[in-house]
C-alpha cells in the first residue's frame, strides 16, 4: 500500500532515507569569493583607520621612536664590541675600568645610544671578570618601555654580551602592593 502523495513508505525502525547531495555551481564560487572580498576590504578599511589613529597618538610617536631605538641600538652596540676588542688587545686582554676609557683611542667620542624616548639612553657597562662565562651582560641599555596598565611596565634591553652577541632581554615588572605612605 502506498502512502497518499506516493513514494515510498519505511517501515518503523528502518533506515531513514537519504537525501540527495546538491551540486554546488560555478555561481556559488562566485558569491562565496565576493562575500570573503567584501568582509576583507571592510577590515582594511577599519585597520587603516585604527593605525592612523594609533600613530597620531601619544603612546603611537612613542612607540615609533621606541621601535627605532630598538633598531639602531645593535649597531651601536657592535662598534662598541669593536671598540672592547681593540682596547682589550691593547692592555693584555683586560676590560676598561668604563666606556669612558675607550675615547678618543677606540672610539670617536663616548658611546651613546638612543633609549625608550630617543634620547641618548644611559649604557649600564659591567666590566667582565677574567671567570665571566661568555654570555655575561657587558653593556645593555634600555630601548623600550612601556606601561599599559597602572601596576605593570614591561621594559626591553638591548644587551652586548661577552662573547660579542647581541641580545634582547625583557622584564616585566608587575606591583604587588602599593608603596608605603609617603615613599618617592
Amino acid at each position: 500500500m502506498q502512502p497518499p502523495g506516493g513514494g515510498y513508505q519505511y517501515p518503523i525502525g528502518g533506515p531513514a532515507p537519504i537525501p540527495t547531495p546538491r551540486r554546488a555551481g560555478p555561481g556559488c564560487l562566485a558569491w562565496g569569493l565576493a562575500g570573503c572580498g567584501v568582509v576583507l576590504v571592510i577590515l582594511l578599511i577599519v585597520g587603516g583607520i585604527t593605525a592612523s589613529q594609533f600613530s597620531r597618538s601619544k603612546l603611537g610617536g612613542q612607540l615609533s621612536s621606541q621601535l627605532k631605538s630598538m633598531v639602531d641600538s645593535p649597531t651601536r652596540l657592535k662598534s662598541i664590541d669593536r671598540a672592547l676588542e681593540a682596547y682589550k688587545i691593547d692592555h693584555a686582554g683586560k676590560y676598561p675600568a668604563s666606556l669612558k676609557d675607550l675615547s678618543p683611542s677606540y672610539l670617536p667620542a663616548s658611546p651613546r645610544v638612543a633609549g625608550s624616548d630617543a634620547s641618548p639612553a644611559p649604557l649600564e657597562y659591567t666590566r667582565p671578570g677574567p671567570r665571566a662565562p661568555s654570555d655575561f651582560v657587558v653593556v645593555r641599555v634600555s630601548t623600550l618601555k612601556i606601561s599599559a596598565i597602572q601596576t605593570q611596565v614591561q621594559t626591553v634591553y638591548t644587551c652586548l654580551l661577552k662573547n660579542g652577541s647581541i641580545v634582547q632581554e625583557q622584564v616585566v615588572r608587575t606591583q604587588l602592593m602599593p608603596p608605603r605612605p609617603g615613599s618617592p
